[in-house]
């Protein structure tokens, strides 16, 4: 029985190694990045002029797009990760760029891969089953969507937990940043566009959880505080896809788009992330309105069909009795730009459930 659990043992140990080594197989044509020169402080030629008291950094993060033997092997969303920063100084500008130190690059720029999970990228098998069995905190994503500022750290987001943090002057990776609670951070999808109460200085943010049971979680961090409290926790047996939400005064809305997804099929089906869920018109759009206070939902609201990835505004009318949302709608999911025309029939993004 001793032999019997020190082979079990061993064999769990030699696990990430072997995978390791298989993952690390290159590709038969070298890979190559649309950029691939980093500059520091690199001086921009100005057109016009910028005021000389205008002083900061601006910074934005990107994908760049992979290519193997002069085709584009990356899904447009699913390129490396990339930081760009722009230095205001008397009237002059400075550029800086970098990318993230994710696993991502590493597979790419070190191991000659570009078969790791993405939005619309399917990860090779052994790569999945190492990504299962292996803590989100223990590497750099691959956060290419949005930069935010969480307390004193800045952050880079996607939408997956962990955020990654860098230094705003070098744009260096410095590492993950690690939620203290006990809230998912990993097996979920976290929107990439929080928002700030400038008046509280408190972030609000939600997550999808997926599971037998799966929720959609809200939940509020206070000004310099790395723990997310949950505002709501509403039930819901297939999700849909959320990258955005909207937030007023009093409210967080939840647009519930019918891009749905069985949870199950993203264990067991071999497809990238997003070509498990299926567009479900007869449904409707669903808006859930949460009192920011109480966590309760206070209305709902069925609607026609429309998918939309961000919400552009949210305000309140008629002493609050009334929300206005402005929302960058397509009112089919074929017209929605993220997917290739050759990849409609394969996601089942016109037809139903089946």
């Amino acid at each position: 029985m001793w032999k019997k659990s020190k082979f079990i043992i061993f064999a769990i140990l030699l696990l990430p190694i072997l995978l390791s080594i298989f993952s690390a197989k290159k590709a038969s044509f070298p890979l190559k990045l649309a950029i691939e020169r980093e500059e520091t402080e690199k001086s921009l030629q100005v057109e016009g002029k910028f005021p000389d008291w205008l002083e900061g950094v601006l910074v934005r993060n990107s994908s760049i797009p992979i290519y193997q033997d002069g085709k584009q092997v990356s899904h447009e969303f699913d390129g490396l990760a990339m930081l760009h920063g722009f230095a205001f100084n008397k009237g002059e500008v400075f550029y800086t760029n970098r990318f993230l130190n994710s696993q991502q690059h590493d597979a790419v720029v070190n191991k000659g891969s570009s078969q790791y999970g993405g939005f619309a990228t399917q990860p090779s098998f052994f790569q999945k089953v190492k990504d299962f069995f292996t803590s989100s905190s223990q590497w750099v994503n691959n956060a290419s969507v949005n930069v935010f500022k969480y307390g004193n750290h800045y952050v880079a987001l996607t939408e997956i937990p962990l955020p990654a943090c860098f230094d705003l002057k070098t744009l260096n990776t410095l590492g993950s940043f690690n939620y203290q609670d006990t809230l998912p951070k990993g097996k979920c999808m976290e929107s990439a566009h929080p928002h700030l109460d400038a008046s509280t200085n408190e972030i609000f943010n939600c997550i999808v959880e997926f599971g037998r049971q799966s929720y959609y979680i809200f939940y509020r961090m206070r000004e310099g505080s790395p723990i997310r409290e949950v505002i709501a926790k509403v039930p819901v047996d297939t999700p849909s896809y959320m990258h955005s939400f909207a937030m007023t005064e009093h409210y967080l809305i939840l647009t519930e788009f019918p891009f749905f997804v069985s949870p199950i099929d993203l264990l067991i089906k071999n497809k990238p992330f997003i070509h498990n869920f299926t567009w479900q018109p007869e449904k409707g759009t669903r808006f859930l309105v949460i009192d920011r206070n109480s966590g309760k939902v206070v209305s709902q609201a069925v609607t026609e069909p429309f998918f939309s990835f961000h919400h552009a505004n949210a305000y309140e009318i008629e002493n609050g009795n009334e929300v206005v949302i402005d929302i960058a709608a397509f009112s089919d999911i074929s017209l929605c730009p993220f997917p290739k025309p050759q990849l409609l029939q394969k996601m089942n993004l016109v037809g139903s459930e089946d």
